[in-house]
């Protein structure tokens, strides 16, 4: 069983979807399989987005 699951997208004028390069994190619900909150890194403002 998984602990956690996340979708990882890249952000307009990035090539990639790192978290690393600016990418953000967006939390699955492991129940309903819909997206929840996402996150940029610290390093990147650490702003959730929704």
């Amino acid at each position: 069983m998984l602990d956690f699951a996340f979708f990882r997208a890249g952000r307009a004028g990035l090539d990639t979807d790192n978290w690393a390069t600016g990418g953000v994190m967006i939390e699955i619900d492991r129940e309903t399989g819909c997206l929840n909150h996402g996150r940029f890194s610290m390093t990147h403002g650490g702003a959730f987005a929704t």
